[in-house]
């Protein structure tokens, strides 16, 4: 294993690299982990992405939107967005999508997109907005 390779497979944010078509080429451990399958799952045949992903419209059309920009500029999008664990819970995810064009090195234009659970996050600022505002306010 290369180094790089150590690196992609043991961060503990997701790692997913696609094709323009929303295929996924590549994707770490964590990525499968946080939506609750293991690697092995996650690459079987079988696997459908579309179980992961959020089924309402309005974060599926900026979704959309995002990766458009970031193929038609090549600049890198950040936006907050929802999946699906699954044990059919909705996880927070906050997403940065990059452009890796061949000029990289690849064989085709791909992204490179970085995932991460922010679900606690949300849920603690939430928790101490509601402190704050009932006991120190």
């Amino acid at each position: 294993m290369t180094y790089s390779q150590e690196i992609f497979n043991s961060v503990t944010d997701g790692l997913v690299v696609s094709g323009l078509d929303g295929v996924l080429y590549e994707f770490n451990p964590a990525y499968a982990l946080m939506h609750g399958y293991s690697f092995e799952e996650m690459c079987a045949p079988e696997f459908d992405r579309a179980q992961i992903l959020s089924t309402d419209a309005g974060e599926q059309e900026k979704a959309r939107c995002n990766l458009q920009q970031v193929m038609e500029t090549g600049e890198s999008r950040n936006y907050k967005t929802r999946h699906r664990h699954k044990n059919g819970g909705v996880i927070d995810i906050h997403v940065s999508v990059h452009r890796l064009t061949r000029q990289s090195g690849w064989d085709q234009d791909r992204t490179m997109t970085v995932v991460t659970d922010i679900t606690t996050l949300i849920k603690t600022s939430g928790h101490f907005r509601w402190f704050h505002g009932n006991f120190l306010s």
